[in-house]
């Protein structure tokens, strides 16, 4: 009997030991000042024209735009989107009802300059539904509540500064805006003060949670801290890398479907399907997604179904043929890994030591 299903299925496994969608350098900016639609912006005239100076949305938006890079270079993205929402009643509905707007919107990032229980506990379903990724704020250690414990699709950052929470917009051109493969522990956000200037105590009693926060390192201000996810497990650039390859399979494989005269179910249509996996993971280990060996070789391996191979573990099987459907088909890959922890041994010695050695 014929049935519905999705012509190209991406399922995602991480084993025990970890191997380690819209466009992923742009990003929807929120307020809940005032209500407003959903709106591409280019220049920061406009954000003044729509939400006015003295705006939170726009100061914020004033620092993200200011960030450099270590260079001094500035970073900018060539257009990015903005919205309002006031939660008034703190109703799923009316939440749900904003958000229904934003699921064909041409953006991966959303940047929460504020905190709002229902609506993060929401957001933590809705973002794993439409594989997106939210930086919000956390006022406090409680911010993080049960519901969000188990999501790996928002980062919390901690604010408490009376200057407003810049830190959430100011973090998101050296992470989103530098597209998948961007950095969130370690980045100096330019032209705001430090949410946690210097008290360990705080800082841990925060990392515990699952919370990050800005701080002061090596002489600079406002360093971020972590790059964890609410679950407390999960990096951000994990996730951000997993959904990037998650999404550019997914498109090249449905292109491969709509644009080939005939794909057929023999060694003929197995191939491309291949070669089409292949083209993908080469461009993911160019920007950066993949890790590479010590020969400079991007990790991943590709297998697809010998077309002599009746194996239903390995290979295709009459029920295949009948539903037309390619199965046993996989790719196994190994993501880059940031450092952001570094150990070294100093070992003192009394006597002269041979030096180059180990």
């Amino acid at each position: 009997m014929a049935k519905y299903q999705r012509d190209v299925v991406i399922n995602v496994t991480r084993p025990s030991k970890p191997l380690v969608y819209g466009d992923f350098t742009k990003v929807l900016y929120l307020t809940n000042e005032i209500d407003k639609p959903i709106k591409r912006y280019s220049t920061l005239e406009e954000v003044a024209t729509d939400y006015t100076k003295l705006s939170k949305m726009y100061k914020s938006m004033e620092i993200a735009l200011s960030q450099t890079d270590f260079d001094g270079n500035g970073i900018a993205p060539d257009y990015w989107f903005c919205g309002g929402f006031i939660n008034t009643v703190g109703a799923t509905a009316e939440i749900e009802s904003f958000f229904d707007e934003m699921e064909e919107s041409g953006f991966y990032g959303l940047a929460f300059p504020f905190y709002d229980q229902k609506m993060a506990e929401w957001l933590a379903l809705y973002l794993t539904r439409v594989a997106k990724f939210a930086v919000m704020v956390a006022p406090d250690e409680t911010a993080v509540t049960d519901k969000l414990k188990s999501s790996d699709r928002i980062l919390f950052m901690y604010e408490n500064k009376t200057d407003g929470p810049l830190d959430v917009f100011g973090i998101t051109p050296h992470t989103f805006w530098q597209g998948p493969a961007g950095r969130w522990k370690d980045r100096r956000i330019v032209g705001v003060s430090s949410s946690i200037p210097n008290n360990v105590t705080l800082e841990s009693k925060l990392l515990e949670k699952g919370i990050n926060a800005t701080v002061n390192k090596a002489g600079y201000i406002a360093v971020t801290n972590g790059s964890w996810c609410a679950d407390g497990m999960t990096h951000a650039d994990q996730r951000i890398k997993i959904d990037s390859i998650v999404h550019d399979l997914e498109v090249n494989l449905q292109r491969l479907l709509i644009q080939e005269k005939n794909l057929f179910m023999d060694s003929r249509g197995i191939s491309k399907v291949e070669s089409t996996m292949d083209r993908v993971m080469i461009r993911k280990g160019k920007e950066n997604i993949l890790a590479v060996d010590n020969n400079g070789n991007y990790l991943y391996k590709i297998t697809v179904p010998n077309i002599e191979d009746t194996s239903p573990t390995t290979g295709l099987t009459t029920d295949d043929f009948i539903d037309r459907t390619l199965r046993n088909t996989s790719v196994k890959f190994t993501i880059s890994t940031e450092i952001e922890v570094i150990n070294v041994t100093l070992v003192w010695h009394d006597e002269p030591i041979t030096t180059g050695g180990n």
